[in-house]
């Protein structure tokens, strides 16, 4: 399974960096987490300050997901490349391995957004890192 990460805003100030980041799934769930590797970053729109250079100031955290589930949760890893993220059933069950994403029955389903600025995105979170030393 991959979890492709692209930017769709980023906001510097003072000593961080802030960035919003989409996060499309694709192909099968892995029990325990999907990879997310934040060394892999899509920039499509070519934004500044858009990839971290060191680990985060807060850890990463879900800013929008659809609130009937599924409900993801992201594991914090030891490197920007090791941290993965789990998907739930609306009942907290974690899925299990092998569950496909996409639309119908027994898929994980995400639904896309209808807010201004995040291009359709079905799950969005949020990176915050300090610049400099």
């Amino acid at each position: 399974m991959a979890l492709t990460l692209s930017v769709i805003e980023v906001q510097a100030g003072g000593n961080q960096i802030s960035a919003w980041v989409s996060v499309t799934p694709s192909g099968t769930y892995v029990a325990g987490g999907d990879s997310l590797d934040f060394t892999k970053i899509n920039n499509p729109g070519f934004l500044p300050h858009p990839f971290p250079s060191r680990q985060f100031t807060v850890p990463p955290g879900i800013y929008l997901e659809e609130m009937n589930g599924p409900y993801t949760g992201i594991i914090d890893g030891t490197a920007l490349s090791t941290y993965k993220m789990k998907f739930y059933t609306g009942g907290g069950t974690e899925f299990t391995g092998g569950v496909a994403y996409g639309t119908g029955a027994n898929t994980i389903t995400l639904t896309n957004f209808n807010v201004a600025g995040t291009g359709g995105a079905k799950l969005i979170i949020q990176l915050v890192w300090r610049t400099g030393t």
